[in-house]
């Protein structure tokens, strides 16, 4: 009873401090679909496209699994593959689903809200992408800006949106520095 008990505090500890500090050091990006994505050259890519309810089984054996720690509270969205104006972008590599990308067509109705991002900043058209996961395995292989590519075309392709946001946790420099190459821009 006592472990529970230290368990529950230091689960209101974690979320006290993370409201009160790391909620707000969140970098946000935009990158207008009017521009080109840079362009990726990879030796062997991995396969990406749209996830669809039939990759659900493989999904629950493949990537559920590595969903563990902070990464648990992602399973949730799978639940919305069904819904308009959501999609998922899976990669693939050696035959095992190892990324997905989340990407909310209407900005006003995904998870950006649920931040303290200042929603006078938001523009009709916008798309907000996140959360994503990489298999700990195919991390440093390119799949996510391979994937990011795929879902700016696919966007300008498919899509009358203008921009598409992001945000990174501002603690993770490499994470910032990143997506300025990529050729996102601070909001």
């Amino acid at each position: 009873m006592e472990k529970g008990l230290w368990r529950m505090l230091g689960s209101v500890a974690q979320y006290a401090l993370y409201y009160v500090t790391d909620r707000r050091s969140f970098v946000y990006f935009e990158f207008s679909l009017e521009q080109e994505p840079i362009s990726l050259q990879l030796p062997d890519p991995p396969v990406a496209r749209l996830a669809t309810t039939a990759d659900l089984n493989r999904i629950n054996a493949e990537i559920f699994p590595l969903l563990t720690g902070e990464y648990e509270y992602d399973k949730r969205y799978f639940k919305l593959l069904v819904q308009e104006g959501v999609l998922c972008f899976l990669a693939e590599q050696d035959g095992k689903f190892v990324h997905y990308s989340w990407v909310f067509t209407n900005a006003e109705q995904s998870p950006l809200m649920d931040v303290p991002f200042k929603h006078s900043k938001l523009k009709a058209g916008d798309v907000y992408m996140g959360p994503v996961f990489t298999s700990p395995n195919a991390r440093g292989t390119w799949i996510y800006p391979f994937v990011i590519t795929k879902i700016i075309h696919y966007l300008k392709d498919y899509t009358d949106k203008k921009r598409l946001l992001l945000f990174v946790h501002g603690k993770n420099p490499s994470a910032v520095n990143f997506f300025l190459r990529m050729g996102f821009k601070k909001i």
